[in-house]
């Protein structure tokens, strides 16, 4: 991993390009319950932290890659959303049937099947 991040530090200096290494975390994908003592990783000096989970185009995956964390995040999102379209709709005022029925399969659904629009 360190000869790659090495090539990439490299590269970014090639081409101008500035990293903050600060912001950088990295993530060790192993279904291993104990993990051995690593060398610490460099990336333009700093020693990266490790986490356990990171977000990646509005996914969240973990190191077991599990994705637990990321169908809780989803549901938690499409109930929210639920609730919040729930308040405009009455017996006697608000939006029709088939408008409600609308914002859950463009809306709500899309969410759960990750393919936000």
């Amino acid at each position: 991993m360190q000869v790659a991040l090495k090539r990439t530090e490299k590269w970014c200096v090639d081409h101008g390009l500035s990293v903050n290494p600060d912001k950088t975390e990295m993530v060790l994908f192993t279904r291993k319950r104990i993990l051995t003592v690593m060398k610490p990783i460099l990336f333009f000096g700093n020693e990266l932290t490790r986490t356990d989970q990171f977000k990646y185009l509005g996914i969240i995956l973990d190191s077991k890659l599990t994705w637990k964390d990321n169908l809780q995040y989803k549901c938690k999102k499409a109930v929210a959303l639920s609730w919040q379209c729930r308040r405009i709709v009455g017996k006697t005022w608000g939006i029709t049937p088939k408008i409600a029925h609308w914002i859950y399969t463009r809306i709500i659904t899309p969410i759960l099947a990750h393919r936000e629009l």
